[in-house]
């Protein structure tokens, strides 16, 4: 009995003891901040000197806590041998990793209470070169406020998964794999949502057809977002407006490559707009029309300052960019120019809100017929 009190009384201690390691984790976490700097090894104590170099958040979070009188870290620190810290590293990930794992298993535990769900799915290629499976699920979370049933839409992130193969079959296995592994009812699986690639749409081949053999209920919906992303490209293909959106980024490019054309810019904006929000160009995105929406409005409202940077410009010493500038500027003064920019601007005003509805989490079918019937009318 005194031994297993005293083994109680150590656990407990050291339990008390890694809180403070803990909660610092979870902060970092919780405010997307990188744990580790340029050299994040060597021991900390409580006389600890600042670091010439940058030792990451979590040491100098934790040096902050010492400096505030966190008693549970100090007694740590100070009853501790320099390889008993638990700081370094690899019980940084070791955290991260049970941190995650707890977070998944309430995911799981709110899924599976709430029964129905669908699945979302998408496959990337990250920055190195791996590809990689995203999986999240949408599903309703019950709760009871004041005795009343609350109803919350939500969707969550399960977890990536590396694949080798990029076919229809071998996806659709690695997602039910996944969902077995996770203890995730498959029988109340109501719901797919991909994007129209024809690995994941494909009618016999592709993901959704093979998941709905195997669970009929398991209805596939296009991405709307994604599909009127697809619309919107393929409508900016118009030769006008293709040759208005290239000439924007090619203005926008322009002037941002050099900090003194940027400078003229935004006196030019400060003389003739000074109570515009835009003081500098965005470039526009290849793919996500929705992102040029702001382009657009910006390069529309900055006209006029655009226009007279150009006409500066055109006079400079610089051979290069006086011919740039005088190219640039030509191209934004034909009435061609003018008319695809007022045309694509005002239709992306009407598609921007709804791109963006369609995109949120509490968003249901009704709501979204609703939103496309304004649009349309």
């Amino acid at each position: 009995m005194q031994l297993d009190s005293s083994r109680a009384k150590q656990i407990a201690d050291n339990r008390k003891k890694l809180k403070p390691i803990i909660k610092t984790i979870i902060l970092c976490g919780c405010q997307e901040l990188a744990l580790r700097g340029t050299n994040d090894s060597g021991p900390l104590t409580l006389n600890s000197i600042e670091p010439v170099y940058n030792d990451g958040n979590f040491r100098a979070l934790l040096r902050m806590r010492l400096s505030c009188g966190d008693k549970d870290l100090i007694e740590h620190i100070e009853g501790q041998s320099l390889n008993a810290m638990y700081i370094s590293p690899i019980i940084q990930n070791n955290i991260i990793q049970i941190c995650g794992k707890m977070i998944q298993e309430q995911i799981v535990s709110r899924i599976n209470k709430s029964k129905y769900f669908s699945i979302l799915m998408d496959e990337t290629t990250d920055i190195s070169r791996i590809e990689q499976l995203s999986l999240c699920v949408r599903y309703i979370d019950s709760n009871e406020q004041n005795g009343n049933p609350v109803y919350i839409m939500r969707e969550d992130f399960l977890q990536f998964v590396q694949v080798h193969s990029t076919t229809g079959n071998d996806l659709a296995t690695v997602m039910l794999e996944c969902l077995e592994e996770l203890k995730i009812d498959c029988t109340y699986l109501v719901g797919q949502g991909y994007d129209g690639a024809a690995a994941m749409s494909g009618s016999f081949k592709g993901v959704q057809a093979i998941i709905r053999e195997k669970h009929p209920a398991a209805l596939y919906v296009h991405c709307s977002a994604h599909s009127l992303n697809l619309a919107l490209a393929h409508c900016c293909n118009v030769q006008s407006v293709r040759n208005c959106i290239g000439t924007i980024k090619s203005v926008a490019i322009f002037i941002k490559m050099s900090a003194k054309r940027t400078d003229i810019l935004q006196n030019k904006i400060k003389e003739h707009a000074p109570d515009n929000k835009w003081k500098k160009l965005t470039t526009m995105c290849e793919t996500r029309w929705v992102e040029n929406h702001d382009g657009l409005i910006r390069f529309t409202e900055i006209f006029k300052p655009i226009v007279e940077t150009l006409e500066e410009l055109q006079v400079v010493k610089d051979i290069e960019t006086s011919s740039k500038a005088t190219q640039l500027h030509h191209a934004i003064m034909t009435s061609d120019f003018i008319i695809s920019m007022l045309t694509a601007t005002t239709l992306f005003a009407y598609t921007l809100p709804l791109c963006r509805i369609l995109q949120t989490v509490n968003i249901d079918l009704f709501s979204a017929t609703e939103h496309v019937d304004t649009v349309l009318s």
